[in-house]
């Protein structure tokens, strides 16, 4: 690296320094605020209600998603309310005739508010929602078959 083991003591002290350091991201709105905006995001959604979507979701949201190899994602995160409603929208739209029965349900996923999508029992994909600020900031979507099946079995257990 071509770097003195001075400076190099000197660069890991400093970083030592600033992790042991406080530092909150932001503070997390309440769960109730959670899950509040994500029902709303869902019922945009379910009503086709684009003024909504917008409303919900972060200027500079991004989706994440992850296929495992096994199923198509979108193989890189979308940054952008713009790029992120696009996806959601023509989602929403072509759903129905590849799944019947297609709808939603809100959940926790992992500590933080999400959402489940369902055709009739078989469980499609997971949305786990970073809330942030009031919006909707981060989505990220699991569709891996494999993941899924261990999801699908937890939430019929809680049924």
């Amino acid at each position: 690296m071509d770097k003195s083991a001075t400076y190099c003591r000197q660069i890991f002290h400093q970083a030592k320094a600033h992790l042991g350091e406080s530092h909150a991201r932001f503070t997390p709105p309440s769960k109730e605020a959670q899950q509040h905006l994500v029902e709303r995001f869902l019922a945009a959604s379910q009503h086709g209600e684009m003024q909504a979507l917008v409303d919900v979701l972060a200027q500079d949201v991004t989706w994440w998603a992850d296929g495992g190899g096994k199923v198509y994602a979108v193989p890189y995160p979308l940054h952008g309310r713009e790029q992120v409603l696009r996806l959601w929208s023509g989602l929403l739209r072509k759903s129905p005739s590849w799944y019947p029965d297609l709808h939603f349900t809100s959940a926790v996923v992992n500590g933080t508010a999400g959402i489940l999508v369902w055709s009739k029992e078989t469980l499609l994909s997971v949305v786990s929602c970073e809330v942030t600020d009031k919006h909707i900031s981060s989505l990220y979507e699991v569709v891996n078959p494999d993941k899924l099946v261990y999801i699908q079995r937890q939430a019929r257990r809680s049924l």
